[in-house]
């Protein structure tokens, strides 16, 4: 029996766009998945030898290069998916902040529009949430970072809503509820932009100058096709991959 393939991503979160960022939740690649949050397995990596690491979502700092180098996964093909970078600088990351993160691994995909390298969208763009059309009924609605911006002036000046809730579906809802989104949360500004919404952002750092861009004319379909069959197109690449390992 081959040994399963190790996902990992930011799982132990609160922010529903970290949970929901983990690619082989959307993707089947044929054989059995271990499934864990990247800091449990920086602390405790499990006993067995995976057959292939996937890591994928989120803005990894460090991490990822904890993971690329890390003793227990030695020899073992790494697929970094739709990985980010960021600083607290409010101004876009050198065009070449990939290619140092990018050592070490076998396939690498990152979500940051403009810089170099194989862009490859966050995968929350598969959820099955955006398969539903929803109707504007707000003028604005405000969707805060819950840590870290929440947004608690807009309590009293439109719907409100933040990045702490267990429901993907009811936060798709909510960001499509609105003509405009105004946000302080990279997800909310993503998922907005997927569904075709306007967007007025309050970033906290690079990452926000590194989202897809907005249509120049209001004809133009959103981004979440392409956003879809860049993800499928990746997971092509990925089996051929684990196809080749003995």
């Amino acid at each position: 029996m081959s040994a399963p393939v190790l996902a990992l991503h930011i799982r132990n979160s609160g922010n529903i766009g970290d949970r929901m960022s983990g690619p082989l939740d959307y993707f089947d690649l044929g054989c059995e998945v271990v499934k864990m949050d990247v800091a449990a397995f920086l602390r405790v990596p499990p006993t067995f030898r995976p057959r292939m690491v996937v890591a994928g979502g989120g803005a990894w700092k460090r991490d990822l290069a904890k993971v690329a180098a890390h003793p227990a996964l030695k020899g073992v093909p790494k697929v970094a998916w739709g990985v980010g970078v960021t600083s607290r600088k409010l101004a876009p990351m050198p065009k070449d902040s990939h290619t140092k993160r990018s050592v070490g691994w076998d396939l690498y995909g990152h979500r940051d529009v403009g810089l170099a390298g194989r862009y490859v969208p966050c995968a929350s763009c598969m959820h099955e949430a955006f398969n539903r059309r929803y109707a504007t009924e707000h003028e604005a609605v405000y969707y805060g970072h819950g840590a870290l911006m929440p947004l608690n002036f807009a309590k009293g000046i439109g719907p409100h809503m933040t990045n702490l809730t267990d429901s993907m579906e009811e936060a798709i809802a909510f960001l499509g509820s609105g003509d405009v989104v105004v946000t302080s949360s990279y997800h909310g500004a993503y998922w907005a932009r997927l569904l075709g919404r306007k967007l007025a952002m309050l970033p906290r750092g690079s990452k926000f100058w590194h989202l897809p861009k907005p249509p120049k004319y209001p004809w133009e379909p959103t981004p979440l096709g392409a956003h879809r069959t860049l993800n499928q197109a990746f997971r092509s690449d990925v089996l051929n991959l684990l196809g080749g390992v003995t």
